[in-house]
Protein backbone atom coordinates (compact mmCIF):
# COMPACT_ATOMS: atom_id res chain seq x y z
CA UNK A 1 0.00 0.00 0.00
CA UNK A 2 1.07 3.62 -0.56
CA UNK A 3 -1.92 4.99 1.37
CA UNK A 4 -0.73 7.81 3.61
CA UNK A 5 -2.92 6.63 6.48
CA UNK A 6 -1.73 3.02 6.17
CA UNK A 7 1.96 3.87 5.83
CA UNK A 8 1.77 6.21 8.82
CA UNK A 9 0.02 3.54 10.87
CA UNK A 10 2.68 0.95 9.95
CA UNK A 11 5.45 3.28 11.15
CA UNK A 12 3.63 4.20 14.37
CA UNK A 13 3.00 0.55 15.26
CA UNK A 14 6.58 -0.43 14.45
CA UNK A 15 5.52 -2.74 11.63
CA UNK A 16 7.99 -0.94 9.39
CA UNK A 17 10.93 1.32 10.14
CA UNK A 18 11.07 4.87 8.89
CA UNK A 19 14.06 3.92 6.73
CA UNK A 20 11.84 1.40 4.93
CA UNK A 21 9.99 4.31 3.28
CA UNK A 22 12.07 3.71 0.14
CA UNK A 23 9.95 0.62 -0.49
CA UNK A 24 6.85 2.81 -0.71
CA UNK A 25 8.27 5.26 -3.22
CA UNK A 26 8.92 5.27 -6.95
CA UNK A 27 12.59 5.57 -7.92
CA UNK A 28 12.57 8.23 -10.65
CA UNK A 29 16.35 8.32 -11.09
CA UNK A 30 19.42 7.73 -8.89
CA UNK A 31 18.95 9.54 -5.56
CA UNK A 32 15.48 10.78 -6.56
CA UNK A 33 12.37 9.08 -5.16
CA UNK A 34 8.70 10.04 -5.46
CA UNK A 35 6.03 9.42 -2.85
CA UNK A 36 2.47 10.35 -3.72
CA UNK A 37 -0.73 9.69 -1.81
CA UNK A 38 -4.05 10.92 -3.12
CA UNK A 39 -6.67 11.87 -0.58
CA UNK A 40 -10.19 12.96 -1.58
CA UNK A 41 -10.30 15.59 1.17
CA UNK A 42 -7.00 17.46 1.34
CA UNK A 43 -8.34 19.71 4.06
CA UNK A 44 -8.89 16.82 6.43
CA UNK A 45 -7.05 17.55 9.71
CA UNK A 46 -6.30 13.85 10.29
CA UNK A 47 -4.76 13.65 6.82
CA UNK A 48 -2.53 16.64 7.52
CA UNK A 49 -1.47 15.19 10.88
CA UNK A 50 -0.43 11.98 9.11
CA UNK A 51 1.33 14.00 6.44
CA UNK A 52 3.33 16.01 8.98
CA UNK A 53 4.20 12.81 10.87
CA UNK A 54 5.44 11.16 7.68
CA UNK A 55 7.61 14.15 6.71
CA UNK A 56 9.16 14.17 10.19
CA UNK A 57 9.97 10.46 9.92
CA UNK A 58 11.38 10.33 6.40
CA UNK A 59 14.86 9.72 7.81
CA UNK A 60 15.93 7.76 4.72
CA UNK A 61 16.08 11.00 2.75
CA UNK A 62 18.58 13.84 3.07
CA UNK A 63 16.33 16.37 1.31
CA UNK A 64 12.54 16.36 0.95
CA UNK A 65 10.69 18.38 -1.69
CA UNK A 66 6.98 19.11 -1.27
CA UNK A 67 5.30 19.84 -4.62
CA UNK A 68 2.44 22.16 -3.69
CA UNK A 69 -0.58 23.04 -5.82
CA UNK A 70 -1.12 26.80 -5.51
CA UNK A 71 -4.88 26.34 -5.96
CA UNK A 72 -5.21 24.86 -2.45
CA UNK A 73 -6.60 26.92 0.39
CA UNK A 74 -4.57 29.18 2.68
CA UNK A 75 -4.97 26.75 5.59
CA UNK A 76 -3.47 23.89 3.60
CA UNK A 77 -0.76 26.17 2.21
CA UNK A 78 0.20 27.29 5.71
CA UNK A 79 0.53 23.69 6.90
CA UNK A 80 2.77 22.83 3.94
CA UNK A 81 4.89 25.95 4.38
CA UNK A 82 5.43 25.23 8.06
CA UNK A 83 7.10 21.96 7.07
CA UNK A 84 9.59 23.71 4.78
CA UNK A 85 12.97 25.31 5.38
CA UNK A 86 13.07 26.86 1.91
CA UNK A 87 10.31 27.91 -0.50
CA UNK A 88 10.86 27.87 -4.28
CA UNK A 89 8.25 29.43 -6.56
CA UNK A 90 8.34 28.23 -10.18
CA UNK A 91 7.52 30.77 -12.92
CA UNK A 92 8.36 31.34 -16.56
CA UNK A 93 9.26 34.61 -18.29
CA UNK A 94 5.76 35.62 -19.36
CA UNK A 95 4.29 38.72 -17.74
CA UNK A 96 1.33 36.65 -16.53
CA UNK A 97 3.42 34.03 -14.72
CA UNK A 98 5.74 36.59 -13.17
CA UNK A 99 2.77 38.55 -11.80
CA UNK A 100 1.26 35.33 -10.46
CA UNK A 101 4.58 34.43 -8.87
CA UNK A 102 4.79 37.79 -7.13
CA UNK A 103 1.17 37.48 -5.99
CA UNK A 104 1.91 34.03 -4.53
CA UNK A 105 4.91 35.47 -2.70
CA UNK A 106 2.71 38.11 -1.06
CA UNK A 107 0.12 35.46 -0.20
CA UNK A 108 2.82 33.37 1.47
CA UNK A 109 4.10 36.37 3.43
CA UNK A 110 0.58 37.18 4.60
CA UNK A 111 -0.06 33.62 5.69
CA UNK A 112 3.20 33.37 7.61
CA UNK A 113 3.05 36.97 8.88
CA UNK A 114 6.17 37.87 6.93
CA UNK A 115 8.19 34.76 6.16
CA UNK A 116 9.26 33.87 9.72
CA UNK A 117 12.86 33.50 8.64
CA UNK A 118 12.00 31.28 5.67
CA UNK A 119 13.72 32.16 2.40
CA UNK A 120 11.76 32.43 -0.85
CA UNK A 121 13.50 31.76 -4.16
CA UNK A 122 12.26 31.83 -7.73
CA UNK A 123 12.99 29.22 -10.37
CA UNK A 124 12.49 30.48 -13.92
CA UNK A 125 11.48 27.44 -15.96
CA UNK A 126 12.32 27.25 -19.69
CA UNK A 127 14.56 30.30 -19.34
CA UNK A 128 15.74 31.93 -22.58
CA UNK A 129 18.04 34.93 -22.95
CA UNK A 130 16.08 35.78 -26.12
CA UNK A 131 13.13 36.81 -23.93
CA UNK A 132 15.12 38.71 -21.31
CA UNK A 133 18.56 38.87 -19.80
CA UNK A 134 19.28 37.10 -16.56
CA UNK A 135 19.61 40.43 -14.78
CA UNK A 136 16.32 41.70 -16.22
CA UNK A 137 14.49 38.52 -15.17
CA UNK A 138 15.80 38.93 -11.63
CA UNK A 139 14.76 42.59 -11.56
CA UNK A 140 11.21 41.74 -12.62
CA UNK A 141 11.01 39.26 -9.74
CA UNK A 142 12.58 41.77 -7.34
CA UNK A 143 15.49 39.51 -6.38
CA UNK A 144 19.26 39.65 -6.70
CA UNK A 145 20.59 37.98 -9.88
CA UNK A 146 22.86 35.74 -7.80
CA UNK A 147 19.77 34.31 -6.06
CA UNK A 148 17.74 33.52 -9.19
CA UNK A 149 17.51 29.87 -10.24
CA UNK A 150 16.89 29.06 -13.89
CA UNK A 151 16.25 25.95 -15.95
CA UNK A 152 17.11 26.78 -19.54
CA UNK A 153 14.75 26.01 -22.39
CA UNK A 154 15.64 22.79 -24.20
CA UNK A 155 13.52 20.86 -26.70
CA UNK A 156 15.40 17.74 -25.56
CA UNK A 157 13.79 18.05 -22.11
CA UNK A 158 10.33 18.12 -23.72
CA UNK A 159 11.25 15.14 -25.89
CA UNK A 160 12.40 13.12 -22.86
CA UNK A 161 9.35 14.17 -20.87
CA UNK A 162 6.99 13.08 -23.65
CA UNK A 163 8.66 9.66 -23.77
CA UNK A 164 8.60 9.26 -19.97
CA UNK A 165 12.40 9.21 -19.82
CA UNK A 166 13.14 12.55 -18.17
CA UNK A 167 15.94 10.95 -16.17
CA UNK A 168 17.84 10.44 -19.45
CA UNK A 169 17.94 14.18 -19.90
CA UNK A 170 19.71 14.82 -16.61
CA UNK A 171 22.05 11.87 -17.01
CA UNK A 172 22.98 13.20 -20.46
CA UNK A 173 23.61 16.64 -18.99
CA UNK A 174 26.26 15.30 -16.64
CA UNK A 175 27.72 13.24 -19.49
CA UNK A 176 28.35 16.60 -21.20
CA UNK A 177 25.78 16.02 -23.94
CA UNK A 178 25.82 19.23 -25.98
CA UNK A 179 22.02 19.11 -26.34
CA UNK A 180 21.61 19.81 -22.63
CA UNK A 181 24.91 21.48 -21.75
CA UNK A 182 23.13 24.46 -20.21
CA UNK A 183 21.04 22.18 -17.97
CA UNK A 184 24.14 20.92 -16.19
CA UNK A 185 25.23 24.51 -15.54
CA UNK A 186 21.73 25.34 -14.27
CA UNK A 187 21.65 22.39 -11.86
CA UNK A 188 25.13 23.07 -10.48
CA UNK A 189 24.25 26.72 -9.97
CA UNK A 190 20.90 25.87 -8.33
CA UNK A 191 22.65 23.48 -5.93
CA UNK A 192 25.16 26.19 -5.02
CA UNK A 193 22.46 28.82 -4.40
CA UNK A 194 20.37 26.49 -2.23
CA UNK A 195 23.44 25.25 -0.35
CA UNK A 196 24.63 28.78 0.41
CA UNK A 197 21.20 29.78 1.69
CA UNK A 198 21.12 26.67 3.84
CA UNK A 199 24.41 27.66 5.42
CA UNK A 200 23.05 31.15 6.08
Amino acid sequence: TTSLTQVTKLIKTGSIKADDMLSYTVNIMPELYLYSSFHPNTENKLFMADYEFLIDHMTAFEHIVIDYDSSLTSEMLEKCLNLCDLIIIVVNQSNYHIEKGLELTERIKDILDGTEGKRILYLVNEYSSVISTYKAAAARLKVKPRELITLSYSPYIIKCSNSNSIEDCFVSAFDNDIRVASIKQDMVRAARIISEIGKG
